[in-house]
């Protein structure tokens, strides 16, 4: 739709199939950049002719919020404020199915205090998957920077795990390595449901 999404799209696909499993009445994204995922995630909805988009974003871009409006088909609401504190509760009604892409701040202390804000609304028929948990992978590039080694979304997710008993990380086997900027992002909370990623 003339919008970039920066994902790889082997992720972009393995979001669309979990999503097509799942089901949900709402997905939050965090962190809309130029509105290409949010585009897709509200083109899911129409596909499904089930759920709707809650985006956040602190500072819309140029030509954001009115790509998200003539575009996303009445699915899309974009709230312009911290991410972590998002008042996203007050859009959805009880017993909604949430999932949840945090792509917004990378820092680790930002990203905790998305999971904290969020993981009430997710339980086990649904997902958060956490964006770009690789980074530190990429401390050493070119366009990388050294504090990514510690300060990343994935240091996040293993603090975020370590305080939560209650949700886990949602992997499968695999006999070939795969490329994704968010492997170790795939979150459910424990025995509420039997929510699968398929990615």
């Amino acid at each position: 739709m003339g919008r970039q999404a920066l994902q790889l799209p082997d992720d972009v696909l393995r979001l669309a199939s979990a999503i097509w499993s799942l089901r949900p009445d709402v997905i939050v994204e965090t962190g809309v950049y130029d509105g290409g995922l949010t585009l897709f995630f509200a083109s899911l909805c129409r596909l499904l002719d089930h759920g709707r988009v809650i985006a956040v974003e602190i500072a819309p871009r140029e030509g954001v919020r009115e790509a998200l409006a003539a575009e996303g088909a009445g699915r899309i609401t974009l709230l312009e404020c911290d991410s972590a504190t998002a008042p996203v509760e007050r859009l959805m009604e009880h017993g909604e199915r949430v999932f949840v892409f945090p792509d917004s701040d990378h820092s680790s202390e930002h990203v905790r205090a998305e999971l904290e804000h969020y993981a009430p609304l997710v339980d086990g028929n649904s997902m958060m998957v956490v964006a770009d948990t690789n980074m530190a992978d990429l401390a050493g590039t070119p366009e990388g920077e050294d504090r990514w080694r510690a300060d990343n979304p994935h240091a996040a997710v293993e603090s975020f795990l370590a305080a939560h008993p209650e949700f886990e990380r949602v992997s499968r086997p695999s006999v070939v390595a795969e490329v994704s900027y968010f492997a170790s992002g795939w979150l459910r909370r424990r025995g509420l449901g039997r929510a699968v990623a398929s990615r």
